[in-house]
């Protein structure tokens, strides 16, 4: 079986569209770290200052300031230490570094950790791998300080979004298969409560943007993906959240304009979920986990049969062994069989990066083996750098043809968190603003879930339709 037609004209074609849309220029929000922020352990020390641990067994959650926020500072922070110390009953202690700052974001974080990892991130991915009664203990943490972190949020200005995100991908693994980052930028399990109405915006329109930048807020790849299969994974979604009754999932595209003029800012294409009855947050956090944990099982069953299609072409029972094992994953999930092949098709149309050659050359070396592969991949190889070296970056800056050539051919070296390149776990963002609270418990009433592919844009971005420009690492 030859390689199938790649995608790009009609990846092309749709970021094409996405900037005749913004002739006039994208809305970008610069918002700097209010302290020197690391991805370190040093979290759960703010969290334990400001609010201390809820435990149960090996499961922790903590609250803390934001100290890289989403939103600009414009709540005096007075408000948000009074309004903590009156939910929480206790002294709270921002970190050093936010001691001199007079304004803070509306906008607090929920952290966990598992107690029985050395370091490990117990992120919702972390969660849904661990024995079902031990994920109950970090149900019960995580809703109890969210729904302390919506006290706090609720008191210092209104009611706020709770939102979140999963598929962090590390540095390490990003440079053994070139896949994007994701969408959460620290690899600890996080959500936020963010008061989006609070802040004075200081949004300019920037008609400046690299391509790079511009692919990242267009996501193409995910308005492909919705486009051709929304209806079987809606479907997939709401057999994954594992409630027996009640829960409704569609799929939506929703175009955010901005205030005023009307101009368009973003498209947001996602899944609607609706509860019959308004729910605990403890049985949607689980929801979330189960959700998070069969896509990405998914996700790496069918990330591995693209593998075997491009690193063993010339047998040819593997190529064939691929397609039928893809369609068969997505048959598992609640694709119908022609929506299946349909599905196996799009896989396999999708160009392997420049790192997993390399990935792939290296392990075939290895062991001596597969010798008309070993050839046929250094050809690529070697055309992958020719493609790379004329490109060169200049003519990517401004060119949404180059740069989506680029993310793919690009050499180790020079990934990036976000690039139009498939992630290395199947990420998500969930967006929960309609909810009401009852005796201190969350009760939600319907959320949305906007699945990543091309992209690191998070609920911020969704919600108020801007690029974010933030001063933290990657």
């Amino acid at each position: 079986m030859s390689e199938l037609p790649s995608h790009y004209q009609k990846i092309l074609d749709n970021a094409l569209g996405m900037d005749d849309s913004y002739r006039g220029g994208v809305t970008v929000a610069h918002i700097s770290s209010l302290m020197e922020r690391r991805d370190s352990g040093s979290i759960f020390d703010e969290g334990e200052a400001f609010s201390g641990a809820e435990r149960d067994g090996a499961a922790e959650a903590f609250i803390t300031a934001t100290a890289s926020p989403h939103i600009q500072p414009s709540l005096p922070k007075s408000r948000l230490i009074d309004a903590a110390e009156n939910v929480l009953n206790k002294q709270v202690r921002l970190p050093q570094g936010m001691e001199v700052r007079d304004t803070v974001s509306s906008q607090l974080l929920v952290w966990w950790r598992d107690l029985e990892t050395e370091g490990e991130a117990a992120d919702l991915l972390h969660i849904a791998a661990l024995p079902e009664k031990k994920q109950g203990k970090f149900y019960s943490v995580v809703a109890g300080q969210t729904a302390k972190a919506v006290e706090i949020v609720s008191q210092a200005t209104s009611n706020p979004t709770i939102w979140g995100s999963w598929g962090f991908g590390t540095p390490e693994e990003r440079s053994l298969t070139g896949r994007g980052r994701g969408v959460p930028t620290n690899k600890h399990g996080h959500l936020h409560v963010i008061d989006f109405t609070s802040e004075v915006s200081k949004d300019i329109i920037d008609d400046s943007l690299t391509a790079s930048e511009r692919l990242n807020h267009y996501e193409p790849w995910a308005s492909f993906l919705h486009e051709l299969f929304s209806e079987p994974l809606a479907r997939a979604v709401r057999s994954s959240i594992g409630m027996d009754m009640g829960v409704k999932v569609a799929p939506f595209s929703e175009a955010i304009r901005s205030p005023g003029d009307n101009a368009l800012r973003t498209i947001n294409n996602g899944y609607s979920v609706a509860f019959d009855t308004p729910q605990p947050f403890t049985e949607v956090f689980k929801g979330l986990v189960n959700t998070a944990g069969v896509f990405e099982a998914f996700y790496k069953r069918v990330t591995k049969e693209h593998g075997s299609y491009y690193k063993y072409q010339s047998h040819p029972e593997a190529p064939e062994s691929a397609w039928s094992n893809i369609a068969e994953e997505a048959m598992n999930i609640g694709f119908t069989d022609e929506e299946a092949e349909q599905f196996a098709g799009f896989v396999l149309g999708i160009r392997p990066t420049y790192s997993q050659i390399c990935t792939w050359l290296a392990d075939l070396e290895s062991l001596n083996d597969k010798p008309e592969d070993i050839a046929r991949l250094c050809r690529k190889k070697e055309q992958y750098e020719r493609i790379n070296d004329y490109l060169g970056k200049s003519v990517t800056e401004n060119s949404l043809g180059a740069a989506l050539v680029k993310d793919t051919v690009t050499v180790i070296e020079d990934y990036r968190p976000s690039r139009s390149v498939w992630p290395e776990h199947a990420t998500s963002t969930y967006i929960i603003d309609d909810y009401e609270m009852d005796n201190g418990v969350i009760m939600v009433k319907s959320l949305k879930l906007i699945p990543s592919v091309d992209s690191t844009k998070s609920a911020p971005e969704h919600v108020t339709g801007r690029t974010l420009k933030r001063s933290i690492g990657a």
